[in-house]
């Protein structure tokens, strides 16, 4: 093959991908499409059933079932629990009761950067320095038990049930 014939190659070559590349790039704008209207549909599901039924427990129970994808049953346990603690404690501010309910619903000790994070995935935003507040706040009142190791410092329920073992 002399080099014309290179170039004619590289040149019908380089159409394809860029046909191949066109093609994928509309198909990902479709996908996108379908997840924004499934998103919004979600939306206004979560809206529609906030209105239908506004106890806590069925609030705190879609919150759990939708942000961890957890089976309803397994939800609702875990909003029983999160509302038992409240109780407990004479009511929660907003996000004392987000770090409650992620530590009910992961079911396991967190690093408090972890729990950090999976707040802000609930609530949107978070600070460590106000989770950490938080959660002192919690162990002095013998909600959570705090360990450290090294740098790391780990938060647990004290009285887990473990409500997503099968999960």
């Amino acid at each position: 093959m002399n080099s014309v014939q290179h170039v004619c190659v590289i040149l019908f070559l380089m159409e394809e991908v860029h046909d191949m590349d066109s093609a994928m790039n509309g198909e990902l704008k479709r996908i996108e499409e379908l997840l924004m209207r499934l998103l919004d549909r979600i939306e206004r599901l979560e809206n529609l059933i906030s209105l239908v039924n506004p106890d806590p427990l069925t609030s705190i129970a879609l919150e759990l079932a939708m942000a961890y994808t957890k089976p309803a049953a397994l939800a609702v346990k875990a909003a029983t629990e999160v509302l038992n603690l409240e109780r407990g404690l004479g009511g929660m501010d907003p996000i004392t009761r987000a770090i409650i309910e992620v530590l009910v619903a992961k079911g396991k000790p967190l690093s408090l950067s972890e729990l950090t994070r999976e707040v802000r995935g609930l609530r949107g935003t978070a600070s460590r320095r106000i989770i950490a507040g938080r959660v002192k706040k919690l162990e002095e009142k013998g909600i959570v038990e705090v360990e450290k190791f090294g740098k790391r410092t780990v938060v647990k329920l004290k009285k887990m049930n473990r409500v997503n073992d099968s999960a």
